[in-house]
């Protein structure tokens, strides 16, 4: 018997509760329109959102090996936080270039192993 090399990586945002929205509603940072247009000319606002979302990874040769459908592959990752920026979703450039960087140190790191 084979043993199966296989994980489950989810997440999940729910907002529960209501003061939360009130207080971006307050700020006026929501979207009029209700809809998230982030790089389009008809962004209005900020649009707050909910879901669930699960994916079953595995190691690639033995994916292909069982012939699954592939949808993406892995090839390095990288995590951090950009600390205090000028407003609730104002990302801080010098910390996204760093987690860039990162994780193409980690997948060069990768390739030369």
């Amino acid at each position: 018997m084979t043993a199966l090399h296989l994980a489950l990586a989810g997440g999940v945002n729910l907002i529960l509760p209501p003061r939360h929205l009130a207080a971006l509603s307050e700020l006026a940072m929501l979207s009029s329109s209700g809809r998230c247009r982030a790089f389009g000319s008809g962004g209005d606002g900020f649009g707050d959102g909910e879901g669930i979302g699960v994916a079953l990874l595995r190691p690639l040769r033995d994916a292909l090996a069982a012939g699954d459908d592939i949808r993406a592959v892995i090839v390095g990752t990288s995590i951090n936080s950009g600390g205090r920026t000028s407003s609730y979703t104002a990302p801080s450039p010098a910390a996204q270039a760093e987690v860039i960087a990162s994780a193409l140190r980690s997948i060069f790191a990768m390739q030369a192993a």
